[in-house]
C-alpha cells in the first residue's frame, strides 16, 4: 500500500527513500509505478544509525517510506526533529504502527483478496484491499475499497454501491 501511494507522484518527479524494509523489491515497486530512477532502497540501519539516516534523507528526499522497527529506534528528541525537517516540504510513510510519530494521516489494510486465482489454475492479477484512512484535521476515519494495481496499473478506488434497506411493511 505505501508503494501505491507514492507511485503518483514518484513518477512526477519526486525523490523517493524507501529505508528499512530490505524484503521491499524493486521490481515490485517499479510494477507498482514507482520511477526507480529517483528511488534509493536502504536496508536497515545499524542501531545507533537509524537517526542519521533519517535524517539525511529527510533532507534530501520528498518521500520517505520506513519500516516502524525503523522509526521505533529514534529517540523522541529525534523523531520530532525528523517530522520538523519534513513539515510543509516532504511525506513521511510509515510501514506499521509508528508511536513515536505524530502523523497526520494514516492508511491501514484491513482486508485483503487476490483476484484472478481459479481452483488450480490462473495467475495473480490484482489484489483487492479494504483501506482505513484516518487523518487528524479530517475528524472521523474512512473505509476505502481499492484494487493494488487497478486496470491502469496504479491503485483505483473501487466504486462501492450503497446498500439498500428492507422496509417491512405492514397491513399491505
Amino acid at each position: 500500500l505505501a508503494l501505491a501511494m507514492v507511485a503518483t507522484a514518484s513518477r512526477a518527479g519526486s525523490w523517493t527513500a524507501i529505508i528499512g524494509l530490505p524484503d521491499c523489491g524493486a521490481m515490485a515497486a517499479a510494477e507498482l509505478g514507482v520511477a526507480l530512477e529517483r528511488t534509493v532502497f536502504i536496508g536497515r540501519p545499524d542501531e545507533g544509525d537509524a537517526t542519521v539516516v533519517l535524517s539525511a534523507v529527510a533532507d534530501g528526499f520528498d518521500l520517505l517510506v520506513v519500516a516502524t522497527q525503523t522509526v521505533a529506534r529514534l529517540s523522541a528528541g529525534a523523531a520530532r526533529g525528523l517530522q520538523t525537517r519534513l513539515r510543509g516540504r516532504g511525506v513521511l510513510s510509515t510501514v506499521g504502527r509508528a508511536p513515536a510519530l505524530a502523523v497526520d494521516h494514516r492508511l491501514r489494510v484491513v482486508e485483503s483478496h487476490w483476484d484472478g486465482v481459479g481452483d488450480g489454475h490462473g495467475h495473480l492479477r490484482r489484489r483487492r484491499v479494504v483501506v482505513d484512512a484516518e487523518s487528524r484535521r479530517r475528524g472521523a476515519p474512512s473505509r476505502h475499497q481499492l484494487w493494488l494495481p487497478g486496470a491502469s496499473g496504479v491503485p483505483e478506488e473501487i466504486a462501492v454501491t450503497p446498500r439498500r434497506e428492507l422496509r417491512l411493511v405492514t397491513g399491505a
